[in-house]
């Protein structure tokens, strides 16, 4: 079973990785941005917060989090002029 999840986990991870690389191809990130920092670090928070949800947080807690993580894909998107 812990293999299994273990697989999941990768999975998800490396699709938010390829969501990222084809928005950093398709120019909506800033030219440079590390997709693979990137996209490990919004896995790590995915699953970081299912543990906290499992373990009792409520729910304003839990979507209080959700702008602080935002902040790093507002970082690294592309201005628009």
């Amino acid at each position: 079973m812990a293999a299994w999840l273990a697989g999941h986990r990768r999975a998800r991870t490396r699709s938010i990785i390829d969501k990222l690389r084809a928005a950093e191809q398709a120019g909506e990130l800033r030219p440079g941005t590390d997709v693979e920092a990137l996209g490990d670090s919004y896995a790590t928070f995915l699953h970081g917060l299912s543990v906290q949800a499992r373990d009792g947080v409520g729910e304003a807690r839990l979507l209080a989090m959700i702008p602080l993580a935002m902040a790093a894909l507002d970082l690294a998107r592309r201005e628009r002029s």
